[in-house]
C-alpha cells in the first residue's frame, strides 16, 4: 500500500476497496471505514507483507484503490487516440496523465454530474448505460482503448443523462477535465481527434437504438460479442447471462437461448460465465449490419495508428513510486 499524489493510495490486493477517515492507532494499523463493493464496514487496515510497499498514512481523508494485477506495459500510447497525437501535443498532455485501475463495476462517470476527470482507457471496456425510472438499463455504446470516456467535459454541455461503468476490467490514464479543456483550446490536432471520436460515439449510440428496434436478438448478441473482442486482446471474456441480458435490455432466458444456438453451431463456447469465440468469420457472417456501420465510421474518423508499446511513459520522481505500485513492481 503506498501513498500517492493527491492523498490517494494504491493497494496491490485482489479486491477493490475505498477507505475514508483514517485515524492512527499504531505503527502498522489504522482504523478506517472501508467500502468493499459498496458495503461499508469498520476495519483495521494493516500494512502489507514485507515484500510489498508498506502503508504510509497521515491523518485526513484518503482513498484506497486496489487495481487488478497487470503484467503488461502501461504506456499511454496504447490508447489509439493518444497514439494519434504528434510528439508536441502528446508531450504537452502526457505530463498531466495519471495511471488508474478500472475495476469491474466502477462508475467512471455518473449521470447528471459534471465529471472531474476524463479517462483514456488503455485496456478493458467501459459501457455507456441509460437507465429508466424502474431501474432497467441498456448499453448504448462501449469505449475501449479506441477512445475516451467523458466527452461531455469538452463538448460544453456539462453532465449527461447516461452512466459510464466498467464492464471488463482494465487500466486507463485520467486527466482533470479542466486541464483537458485547456489542451483542447490550444491544440488543433487534439481538438480534432476528440471531436472525431465524439462523432463516432454518437454514431454508435444512434446505431444501437436502431439495432435494438429492428434486428433479431441473436444478431444483436453477435454484435455485442464482436464489439467486445475488437477491444480486448483475447478470445475469451467473462460475461454472465444476467450481465448480457442487462446490457441488451432483454430477459435472461432470451440470452440463454441465443447463446445456446451459437454454441450449438460451433461459433462460441460458454462455460462458467466465460465466453470463448471459436469461429469469428462465421459470427461476422451472422452479425447485423450495425456492427459494420459503427466499425467503418470509427475507422473513417479516427487515425489508424497502431498503439506502440515502445513509447514508455516518462514519469516524474514524485510519482515514480506510485507508477511502480500500479505496475505491480517496486520502484527502483
Amino acid at each position: 500500500m503506498q501513498q500517492s499524489e493527491g492523498n490517494q493510495f494504491y493497494v496491490n490486493q485482489g479486491a477493490t476497496v475505498a477507505a475514508r477517515d483514517f485515524r492512527k492507532v499504531g505503527e502498522v494499523t489504522r482504523d478506517a471505514t472501508v467500502s468493499v463493493l459498496t458495503d461499508r464496514i469498520p476495519r483495521h487496515v494493516a500494512s502489507v507483507d514485507s515484500n510489498a510497499p508498506r502503508l504510509r498514512a497521515r491523518e485526513g481523508k484518503v482513498d484506497i484503490i486496489a487495481p487488478p494485477r497487470c503484467g503488461a506495459s502501461l504506456s499511454p500510447r496504447h490508447n489509439l487516440l493518444l497514439a494519434g497525437l504528434n510528439a508536441a501535443d502528446y508531450a504537452s498532455l502526457v505530463v498531466h496523465l495519471d495511471p488508474v485501475p478500472l475495476p469491474c463495476g466502477f462508475v467512471v462517470c455518473h449521470a447528471h454530474h459534471n465529471a472531474d476527470y476524463v479517462y483514456f482507457p488503455i485496456s478493458g471496456i467501459v459501457s455507456i448505460l441509460y437507465e429508466l425510472e424502474d431501474g432497467a438499463s441498456m448499453e448504448v455504446a462501449v469505449t475501449g482503448n479506441d477512445g475516451v470516456v467523458g466527452v461531455a467535459a469538452f463538448m460544453g454541455g456539462g453532465a449527461t443523462t447516461s452512466r459510464a461503468v466498467v464492464r471488463n476490467e482494465g487500466y486507463a490514464y485520467r486527466v482533470r477535465a479542466s486541464v483537458l479543456n485547456g489542451e483542447f483550446d490550444n491544440s488543433p490536432l487534439l481538438r480534432r481527434s476528440l471531436l472525431s471520436y465524439a462523432q463516432a460515439l454518437f454514431t454508435q449510440i444512434a446505431q444501437s437504438a436502431v439495432c435494438h428496434r429492428h434486428h433479431q436478438l441473436q444478431k444483436q448478441f453477435c454484435r455485442m460479442l464482436l464489439t467486445t473482442f475488437d477491444r480486448l486482446p483475447t478470445d475469451e471474456v467473462a460475461l454472465t447471462h444476467d450481465a448480457m441480458a442487462s446490457l441488451l435490455g432483454v430477459r435472461r432466458e432470451s440470452i440463454t437461448a441465443a447463446a445456446g444456438r451459437l454454441q450449438a453451431d460451433g461459433l462460441i463456447r460458454y462455460h462458467r460465465g466465460k465466453i470463448t469465440v471459436l469461429d469469428r468469420p462465421a459470427m461476422e457472417a451472422q452479425v447485423c449490419e450495425c456492427y459494420g456501420v459503427v466499425k467503418n465510421e470509427l475507422n473513417r474518423l479516427m487515425p489508424q495508428v497502431k498503439a506502440s508499446a515502445s513509447a514508455p511513459l516518462r514519469i516524474s520522481r514524485k510519482r515514480h513510486d506510485d507508477a511502480a505500485i500500479f505496475l505491480g513492481a517496486r520502484a527502483s
